[in-house]
Formats: C-alpha cells, structure tokens, sequence
C-alpha cells in the first residue's frame, strides 16, 4: 500500500491519468465518453482508486468523471497529486474556480513540492504511476509529459488503457 495524504491505497486496485493539456476541441465528446467508458469497466473489474494529477485538460476531465461517476459508485475515491502548491498560478479565473470544486471534493490531495518547477511535474507524474496497476491515457503525439508518463508505466508494467 501506497500513503497518500495520510491514508493508503492499494497500488493493486489504484488508476492513474496521463493526457494532454490540450485536447481538440471537436474531440471533447469522444474523449469524455472514452474516459468514463474506460473508468466504469475498471470499476467493474474492482478498482477503487483513482490518482489525478490537476492538469488542465485530460487530468480536468478525468477528475470530474471521477467525481460525478462516485454518485452511482460510492466505493471509489479521487485523489489528486499535485505537482505544487502554487500549480494554478498564471489560470483564468474560471479554470480556478473549476479546479477549486475538483480539490473541494477529492478524497485526499497530496502536494509534490511548494513551488512548481519542471522536476515537480516530472516527479508528480512518476507518483502518479508508482502508485497504480493501471493507466488510462490520451496520447496524441510521442513526446511531452504524457508521453513521458506513459513510458514510465510500460516500464513499471501498469496496464495501459488508451483511449484514442
């Protein structure tokens, strides 16, 4: 078991997210209905956790899935890992206050570093797998964050789940 924020998870029946910031617009229905078609068939397989890492973007909608899903599945928890405590500096005011009722919610929040810095990203990122047996991405491209995430699973053999 893996503590997080105080409790412990089981790395066996936990979920991790990796995707892009930026998802194409057009692509927003596709990627939703994916995300929780992917999330309800591990539930059904008996994962409990899920670990999102407070990106923009896939991370957002991963965590309101998440979050609405827990209302017919009372037994799952989102835990977020945040790269730091100052991660929303620079948002709009409507991607802080979305990301407010996500933080509000979550089970339980953990902060990587105080000051975000490019090694907090890559150590929450490296968190979010180490805690999990599954990953569920949205990959578009080879190279960035999530394409580093991912690879980082393979190497710690998560189960992928892509949802292109």
């Amino acid at each position: 078991m893996m503590p997080v924020g105080g409790k412990r998870v089981m790395r066996e029946k936990t979920v991790c997210f990796a995707g892009y910031s930026i998802i194409p617009h057009q692509d927003y229905p596709k990627v939703k209905a994916r995300l929780e078609a992917a999330i309800i068939d591990l539930i059904s397989k008996g994962y409990t956790d899920f670990v999102a890492g407070g990106d923009i973007g896939f991370h957002t909608f991963a965590a309101q899935t998440v979050l609405r899903l827990k209302k017919d599945y009372t037994e799952i928890k989102l835990h977020l890992v945040l790269p730091a405590r100052n991660y929303m500096d620079g948002w709009s005011k409507a991607v802080i206050a979305s990301h407010q009722k996500i933080l509000q919610n979550a089970d339980e929040v953990e902060y990587i570093s105080d000051k975000c810095k490019r090694s907090s990203i890559r150590r929450r990122n490296q968190r979010l797998v180490d805690m999990s047996s599954a990953c569920i991405c949205f990959l578009l491209k080879r190279t960035g964050g999530a394409a580093y995430t991912v690879r980082y699973a393979r190497t710690k053999k998560l189960q992928i789940i892509s949802i292109i």
